[in-house]
């Protein structure tokens, strides 16, 4: 058998052919079988400890399914932009072996360039920067978008159906690792296009703040239930322009964030050194 044929079906002792941890993962997940087979060759590449958030989301470029999504590049640019997205994946720690796997596969001129942008997209949506500077950012090098959330909004949206799965081929192929809740935190990031900080209001909050609110919370430090136990409701209202419904979205999920957590046990006493 070939080494996909092996990632998905295995011999047993008695001849019988079995499906692999790997091969009920394909069966069960609505991510097409091409896709799983691309992120388990690269995966193979991969230590553990290498498989990051930004990873991920470069991975998840090279799918059939994003392959589909449509993102504009300056085809004429052969040289200077796709080298400015390669940089940048590097800067934000994507592993070589990622950046090489991107340039597989590859059915059409300068489709290895749009999945680096479109990972690049991603980044650039959840650091808190505006639609506006993500916009001029990825026009740069011509082939302007005319608006830049929809291409991105595609990408996020598409990118959400795809990273559990490999995430989860992740876990199987590193065994121990446990993505679970990494995951969790990056599909609401890359719902909502927020902040890490932000992440823990926004699990109640979801989509009754908009990416801007968010983005002010944070700039403000005000994401953690503390902190926003110290704050007034009118401090809380100018930073939520004005919006008493969306101050009361704040407090409900303050509150619901302090009673999800249980409270820390206080520190246990130091041994004092001993006295003869």
């Amino acid at each position: 058998m070939t080494w996909r044929a092996t990632v998905l079906v295995e011999r047993t002792e008695d001849g019988r052919f079995v499906l692999t941890a790997l091969g009920r993962l394909a069966g069960e997940s609505a991510i097409g079988v091409e896709t799983l087979l691309r992120a388990v060759d690269c995966l193979r590449m991969l230590r553990a400890e290498e498989v990051t958030d930004p990873t991920l989301i470069a991975m998840a470029q090279t799918s059939v399914e994003l392959d589909g999504v449509y993102f504009p590049v300056n085809k004429r640019s052969t040289q200077k932009e796709p080298q400015h997205w390669w940089d940048e994946l590097w800067r934000q720690g994507v592993a070589r072996a990622v950046l090489m796997h991107m340039e597989r596969n590859v059915t059409e001129a300068a489709q290895d360039t749009a999945r680096a942008k479109k990972a690049a997209a991603w980044l650039y949506y959840v650091s808190g920067i505006s639609m506006e500077e993500i916009e001029r950012a990825m026009s740069q090098f011509g082939g302007a978008f005319g608006g830049s959330a929809g291409p991105i909004r595609s990408v996020t949206s598409r990118t959400c159906d795809v990273v559990p799965m490999i995430a989860r081929a992740a876990e199987i192929l590193h065994g121990g690792a446990d993505l679970q809740e990494r995951v969790a935190r990056l599909l609401l990031r890359l719902e909502l296009g927020i902040r890490g900080p932000a992440v823990n209001i926004a699990r109640y909050a979801e989509r009754r703040l908009d990416r801007g609110d968010y983005e002010r919370l944070c700039d403000a430090g005000m994401t953690e239930q503390e902190a926003l136990a110290k704050t007034d409701d009118a401090a809380l209202l100018k930073l939520l322009g004005n919006d008493t419904s969306k101050v009361r979205v704040v407090r409900d999920a303050a509150q619901r964030l302090r009673t999800a957590r249980p409270a820390r046990a206080p520190a246990p006493p130091l041994l004092p050194k001993y006295e003869p």
